[in-house]
């Protein structure tokens, strides 16, 4: 009996040791979990939370390139990013950040670059601290066969009597533009109506240039095409009144919107006042009304 008990009394002891070990274990590989208040947890579980951060590896240089430079507006291609990191490695970026002058004028969506706005354009690509080379893009705008200039700043525009004409045909870019994008609208005659409305802008501008009585066979011409157009159109309909409302409503979007546009500034305006007392008490026979008065064969059109 007294063996017996001794070794039962041997094994609880045992127990109790393996107990206390397993307390000691737990507890060193536990303490730290509380780094602020070097306090010992108490432990309910048998894990801790770890914080752990990245290290975000900046590359040395970046190398950016697209499929082309010249773009139509709202055309796509394919724009890359290739970074070398400082172990030679390369990899192609699509999350960079862009850098576009003017801002909107392209909009880029992983490795697809959408061309937004007719412009010419600088782009580059930025990661971290570094920066690609810069790329310049010209995105254009083609109407119904017809480039259009890019928007001028109006305030440079208007700073000068004639402002500014960047592809050198006689009209201001500014009313190029409006003539092109409002007389495409138009449902029958768009080519036709762009090409009398140009014209007469033309006209206008060489009038603007020198107010003077020469200058008037411009005008002429620019008239003498627009009814060439409706004799043209009209010559197997009767009636005054039914060939008076045709005119009307084929005479162009834009009308005095146009004259508007022309003459915007005072200097502008003071112009075809002094043009307008060039003209004052003169007789005019006027240009007739053929092919020849056009600028541009509008019966080869096809409208």
């Amino acid at each position: 009996m007294i063996k017996h008990l001794g070794i039962q009394g041997e094994i609880m002891q045992k127990q109790t040791i393996l107990k206390m070990a397993l307390s000691i274990i737990l507890a060193i590989t536990f303490v730290g979990c509380d780094n602020k208040s070097k306090k010992q947890i108490t432990i309910e579980t048998n894990t801790c939370d770890v914080n752990t951060t990245s290290t975000v590896i900046s590359p040395k240089s970046l190398v950016l390139t697209v499929s082309t430079t010249t773009l139509n507006k709202d055309d796509n291609t394919t724009v890359e990013v290739l970074a070398t990191y400082e172990d030679n490695s390369t990899t192609v970026l699509t999350n960079v950040e862009w850098i576009v002058t003017p801002k909107e004028s392209v909009e880029v969506n992983g490795t697809v670059l959408t061309a937004k706005k007719d412009n010419n354009v600088t782009l580059q690509a930025k990661v971290s601290n570094i920066l690609s080379n810069t790329l310049n893009l010209t995105i254009v705008w083609v109407v119904n066969g017809y480039v259009l200039p890019p928007e001028p700043d109006p305030a440079v525009n208007n700073s000068t009597l004639l402002g500014i004409d960047v592809n050198g045909n006689g009209v201001r870019d500014d009313v190029e533009r409006l003539i092109i994008i409002e007389e495409a609208k138009n449902s029958e005659y768009p080519k036709t109506q762009t090409a009398i409305a140009l014209q007469y802008a033309w006209a206008w501008q060489k009038m603007i240039k020198s107010p003077t009585l020469e200058t008037r066979q411009y005008l002429e011409k620019a008239s003498a095409c627009q009814w060439y157009f409706y004799n043209q159109k009209l010559e197997n309909v009767r009636g005054f009144i039914i060939r008076s409302k045709w005119r009307d409503a084929h005479s162009g979007r834009l009308g005095v919107v146009l004259q508007d546009k022309i003459f915007n500034t005072k200097e502008r305006l003071l112009q075809r006042i002094k043009f307008n007392e060039a003209c004052s008490g003169n007789i005019f026979s006027g240009a007739k009304d053929e092919i020849k008065s056009c600028q541009t064969n509008i019966d080869e059109l096809g409208e």
